[in-house]
């Protein structure tokens, strides 16, 4: 079988099946016939410019046009605020081991005890570029990966639907969403985590879809670069895999061999992380986090008090009502031992003897996230009623949330009659989101409208694919119907 181009959208003859009217065709070096899944298409090179050639004289043009419009008018209300760039009490450390990169780029730079290297990669390239690690030039690059998000995901929900309205209405949301977008202007890790989650989704879909090993290769770089940005997608990965095996149990070779080929380099990092700095593992950060939840709950009375007396003098000491873990820093930095190892193991402990109350407890973050917006930023001036309506207009986005549920009935019952690969394609944009509030509120005791930001966009996603295949269908079966009276 010809390798396979992007897009190619064929004249519909039977509309009672959307797979026979409209054809989703990939990048495919490997020859293979996918099963006969996927028919027909065109030779293509592997050049970005015949890519782009193809998309837009094959009827997407004015589709890429219009979420090129939404792109524009998305970054010119960002990229005009001021101050450009902010920061919050985190950034401060991703900028320090950016700097130290910038200045003294080696190999034992990239190890850290409180920061995995990833987004300080980043800040280095910056400021080796423009000489200064946290300036516009962030907010410019991170700029660009939003833009490039946006593209990707009209080309994951056009392979998904088959449908172009979808794909835009899907992109354009995204590209002039204020709350989503506002994260660029962030030093910190939300933005590029859009991206790689994004990117990761995709490149999964279409190596599932192709079995191109291209894809595979793009997909464990981007899993292997999102985990060492963002600790908190190691989920993410063996996730994705387990459902290609979900649709089939022969291909479990090369699953294992990608799983093999994304996890190792982590398990490597925080290995040699754990011996220059012990205790640390991939990331301190994660035993600090953890102690935010014991006090969150309320459980830091079943720790060891007699084993960890320095830390438990540090806890009694917080305010009733204080449940942030950096008080207790401020007031003893050596509370908490060495990387935190002190931290780690007497909320380890608790967790263990109490893992119902706090899957329970978790429970309820997890339901709370469910409902979170993020904070919107306004600028003042005479044209503050723009971005005040673009604020609330952005809303629309997280309304994808509630809906969900409605969307995943929908999906169950559209089950038995869609494409296989499809169906799993969107099973992985669900798990991909739920995976992700779930991280957030198993791990994290604050903040969680930021921390579970990387899968917004995908839950919108999630529920326009959903309602475009359910729309499909419906409108099929009624022409069925009509024509057969």
């Amino acid at each position: 079988m010809h390798a396979k181009a992007l897009f190619e959208t064929h004249p519909a003859r039977d509309r009672a099946s959307w797979r026979q009217s409209r054809r989703f065709v990939v990048w495919d070096d490997w020859g293979a016939d996918i099963r006969g899944r996927v028919r027909g298409g065109v030779r293509s090179d592997a050049s970005l410019k015949t890519t782009i050639a193809r998309l837009a004289g094959s009827g997407h043009g004015l589709s890429l046009a219009i979420v090129g419009v939404g792109c524009v008018i998305g970054q010119v209300l960002i990229l005009t605020r001021r101050p450009l760039t902010f920061e919050l009490p985190d950034s401060a450390s991703y900028i320090a081991l950016g700097t130290r990169l910038a200045h003294q780029p080696s190999l034992g730079n990239l190890f850290d005890a409180y920061r995995t290297p990833g987004y300080p990669v980043v800040l280095a390239l910056v400021g080796w570029l423009q000489g200064l690690v946290a300036g516009d030039g962030v907010v410019y690059l991170q700029a660009g990966l939003m833009i490039v998000t946006a593209l990707e995901l009209y080309v994951l929900v056009f392979g998904l639907t088959a449908s172009r309205a979808a794909a835009v209405v899907a992109a354009f949301l995204f590209a002039t969403n204020v709350r989503l977008l506002d994260w660029e202007r962030l030093i910190m890790t939300e933005a590029l985590a859009i991206f790689l989650v994004t990117t990761m989704l995709l490149t999964f879909w279409l190596w599932m879809r192709t079995r191109a090993t291209r894809w595979a290769i793009l997909f464990a770089t981007a899993s292997i670069f999102g985990m060492l940005s963002r600790p908190s997608l190691l989920y993410l990965p063996i996730c994705l895999l387990a459902i290609i095996l979900i649709g089939e149990r022969r291909r479990w070779l090369p699953v294992l061999v990608v799983l093999l080929a994304t996890y190792l380099p982590v398990l490597g990092y925080a290995l040699v992380n754990d011996h220059q700095y012990p205790h640390a593992g991939l990331s301190a950060v994660s035993s600090i986090n953890l102690l935010g939840k014991v006090l969150e709950y309320g459980i830091q009375g079943d720790g060891d008090r007699a084993r960890f007396p320095v830390l438990w003098q540090g806890i009694t000491a917080l305010p009733a009502g204080d449940h942030d873990p950096y008080n207790i820093l401020e007031a003893n930095p050596t509370a908490m031992g060495v990387n935190y190892a002190d931290a780690s193991a007497f909320t380890t402990d608790i967790i263990l003897h109490h893992p119902i109350e706090y899957v329970e407890k978790s429970a309820a973050d997890f339901t709370g996230q469910w409902f979170l917006v993020p904070y919107a930023y306004v600028p003042a001036g005479s044209l503050q009623w723009i971005s005040q309506a673009m604020a609330a207009y952005s809303l629309v986005a997280y309304a994808a949330y509630p809906a969900l549920p409605l969307a995943l009935i929908a999906l169950i019952v559209l089950w038995p009659r869609l494409d296989r690969q499809v169906a799993l394609g969107i099973s992985a944009l669900i798990v991909t989101v739920v995976g992700g509030v779930a991280t957030t509120a198993l791990f994290s005791y604050v903040d969680f409208a930021r921390l579970k930001t990387p899968v917004d966009a995908l839950a919108l996603v999630a529920v326009i694919a959903i309602a475009s295949l359910t729309v499909d269908r419906v409108g099929s079966d009624f022409r069925a119907r009509r024509d057969v009276g």
